[in-house]
């Protein structure tokens, strides 16, 4: 009789943890699908795919969204550390789409102002974000132009 009571105890610890552990997954992807989500949304009139926002997230802990609301709003650290973010393959075109049309908002010279002291190294990733930005973005203001055409103050810091 000990030995069941002594088991039946073991099994309901087993049985609590596993279900903490499962309710804890449940909040988890709750999160991801309802608060990152995978659907675009606008920030300040730039469109954000979801799939740039989820990558962030998984990648970096960090709310895309939301930082790129505080950098529309000119905050210096904020812009920096958005434009500094590194993406791979489709996410970079889609974030340098987003870079395009951030700087449409906060204007080169804040841009410049907040990037100041980036390496060599950061400049040149940043350069290839605003052409892939350009190039394959969707702001009429700047569709198919260079960056020397669209930014050129920016292209004067970035060489």
């Amino acid at each position: 009789m000990q030995k069941i009571k002594k088991l039946s105890k073991k099994l309901l610890f087993v049985i609590m943890f596993a279900c903490s552990v499962l309710s804890l997954f449940i909040i988890y992807i709750y999160f991801i699908i309802v608060y990152i989500g995978d659907h675009d949304r606008i920030v300040n009139g730039i469109r954000v795919p979801g799939i740039l926002c989820f990558n962030c997230w998984e990648n970096y802990k960090i709310n895309y969204s939301k930082l790129l609301e505080k950098a529309t709003i000119n905050d210096a650290k904020s812009i920096k550390r958005i434009v500094l973010l590194d993406f791979d393959g489709a996410y970079s075109y889609h974030h340098g789409g987003v870079i395009v049309d951030l700087i449409g908002i906060i204007g080169e010279d804040k841009f410049i102002q907040s990037l100041t002291t980036i390496s060599s190294e950061q400049k040149r990733n940043v350069t290839a974000y605003i052409r892939v930005g350009l190039e394959y973005g969707s702001n009429p203001n700047f569709k198919g132009k260079t960056l020397k055409e669209a930014f050129p103050k920016i292209y004067i810091f970035l060489n």
